[in-house]
């Protein structure tokens, strides 16, 4: 049997390549077509999972969040019911109105910090949409991580790749304690580590001119290796630049990276705290699904007012609806209807 978690972000041609290689072995496919899809082109599962092909069976038990109404609210969110699912974060309180992103990103990192005091041996994560925003956040977490005396010794310059199509080559500052994600697969000494695999840094030797650094992966396997071992799969022939390890800081990180991962555990007998801070720019239906249903006890919202203003005014008047900067319709023809039509409302406020 082959188990295939996740399915909702596998491609039609990595499912075809599966099935071509599966040997008549039965394949389980779990996922949930209104998350995250795949990058590559297709969705197989959803066709799969449609009545008239497959068909599917349901897991209605939510276990991961702690209190009754948040997994009633993650239930809605799979329903597609995603007002009804932000309302109730909003109406106890979780949801930040923020005006503009530097004030956004103060209001979440600062709430961050606060979480860190309270529970220093929980775990936290911030989410967010697009990859500048993860790396914006990553920076200020790392700061107050420094400030809250959670990394020791010097920091180490060491060039990396982050994550996302478009990233580049640049220095990123590692020290022991520091937050990391691989943005790769690779396989060092009979450790297979995956892409989107986090772990902590527990030692870096620099006493050569390729550190070896120490990680302690999240699922338990430690790591001592070279940092240029790290170098996954390259096409033949790459240049230099490019043969270098696609590692970030993990204090944020994109939320497609985060699909199928749970912050803290309701395990009674090994009860861990787990809260997330979602920046929400940019975030959809799938995405806020995604986001909002990581935590076992707490999610923060940081949803920045004049990005959302903006687009309503520019949807608007691409529907040649007019509307004023304080959110005011303002109908062309609204003083001719006036002036033609007898007024019997009295005086006009």
């Amino acid at each position: 049997m082959v188990v295939v978690d996740e399915g909702s972000m596998v491609d039609l041609a990595s499912l075809a390549e599966l099935l071509e290689r599966a040997n008549g072995a039965r394949i389980v496919i779990l996922g949930d077509t209104r998350q995250l899809g795949a990058i590559g082109g297709g969705a197989p599962m959803a066709a799969l999972a449609s009545p008239s092909v497959l068909g599917t069976q349901r897991l209605k038990t939510i276990r991961r969040q702690a209190e009754e109404w948040q997994r009633e609210a993650s239930m809605a969110f799979s329903r597609g019911e995603h007002a009804r699912a932000f309302q109730a974060y909003d109406d106890c309180g979780d949801v930040a109105w923020v005006e503009g992103r530097e004030a956004a990103f103060d209001r979440l990192v600062a709430d961050w910090t606060a979480d860190l005091v309270c529970h220093p041996a929980g775990q936290r994560l911030c989410l967010a949409y697009r990859h500048t925003d993860v790396g914006a956040i990553n920076e200020r977490c790392r700061s107050a991580y420094r400030s809250a005396g959670h990394l020791t010794g010097p920091d180490v310059e060491l060039q990396a790749v982050g994550r996302g199509r478009r990233a580049v080559p640049e220095t990123i500052s590692l020290g022991v304690g520091d937050r990391v994600i691989f943005g790769e697969t690779i396989e060092i000494a009979g450790v297979s580590v995956r892409n989107s695999d986090m772990a902590t840094i527990e030692a870096i030797d620099t006493s050569s001119a390729d550190p070896t650094v120490r990680f302690r992966l999240d699922k338990g396997v430690v790591l001592e290796t070279r940092w240029s071992a790290l170098v996954g799969r390259r096409k033949e022939g790459c240049k230099v630049e490019q043969r270098i390890p696609r590692i970030q800081h993990a204090y944020c990180v994109s939320i497609h990276s985060a699909q199928g991962l749970t912050v803290g555990s309701g395990n009674p007998t090994a009860r861990i705290h787990g809260s997330t801070f979602v920046y929400n720019s940019g975030l959809g239906a799938q995405s806020s699904l995604v986001a909002m249903t990581r935590h076992v006890d707490t999610c923060q919202v940081y949803v920045e007012t004049s990005r959302i203003k903006d687009r309503i005014l520019a949807r608007k008047a691409a529907r040649g609806i007019m509307v004023d900067r304080a959110g005011r319709l303002e109908a062309p023809d609204a003083d001719d209807i006036a002036s033609s039509a007898p007024d019997t409302n009295g005086p006009r406020c």
